[in-house]
């Protein structure tokens, strides 16, 4: 992965996921200064690597976004799907909706989890 890039560095988003970011961390820090109060907002980072963004809020994975179609022998993902860290260098198998078309599902503590 590249070095981490901070979501309060992005004046201008240049693509549909920094777009997308930026818009996760203005309705993240509102969620959180509404629970919260007193508790002071870390602004989300990413990294890009060669099929996956990392997205990392507190020093912590909050997930992965694939970059690019990914098919493997375990894994099938399309570009911008939204994928559960499985730890700090992987996601895990199975996307939780896709960003570019909307059905990403998340909450304040990363990707949901299947029901």
């Amino acid at each position: 992965m590249s070095k981490r890039i901070s979501v309060a560095d992005i004046e201008t988003p240049s693509t549909k996921f920094e777009e997308w970011l930026v818009a996760l961390d203005k309705e993240l820090k509102e969620l959180q200064m509404k629970r919260f109060p007193s508790l002071e907002w870390k602004p989300m980072e990413y990294s890009k690597g060669r099929k996956y963004a990392k997205i990392i809020h507190d020093n912590s994975v909050w997930a992965f976004v694939a970059m690019q179609d990914v098919n493997t022998k375990n894994k099938s993902f399309k570009k911008g799907d939204l994928l559960f860290p499985a730890g700090w260098s992987a996601p895990a198998k199975h996307p939780r909706g896709n960003i570019f078309d909307g059905t990403a599902r998340y909450n304040a503590y990363g990707p949901a989890y299947f029901k």
